[in-house]
């Protein structure tokens, strides 16, 4: 089926490009995951209702350690790493 064309915001599609991940209203647990991804890792969930917070930030792909970080401490996330590439977060 064919649908009608949406408009994109290309420049946050493209963003990956600069070793940029910008989110407009994104939910938590997409933004978070997906900074995890980049490290080859993966996130558990403790609470659902958390993941569902939405997210407006632009982070650099470069310093994943920093942007995950600073999305923990500004979200005000509590999390617990089992390894560098599993994290369990709760609200």
């Amino acid at each position: 089926q064919v649908q009608a064309p949406q408009a994109v915001d290309a420049e946050r599609l493209l963003a990956w490009r600069d070793g940029q991940l910008r989110v407009r209203n994104a939910p938590l647990r997409e933004v978070l995951e997906e900074l995890m991804r980049y490290q080859g890792g993966r996130v558990i969930w403790l609470d659902e209702q958390v993941g569902q917070r939405p997210i407006s930030a632009s982070f650099n792909l470069k310093q994943i350690d920093s942007a995950l970080d600073a999305l923990i401490s500004t979200q005000k996330l509590r999390t617990t790493a089992l390894t560098r590439r599993v994290l369990i977060v709760r609200g």
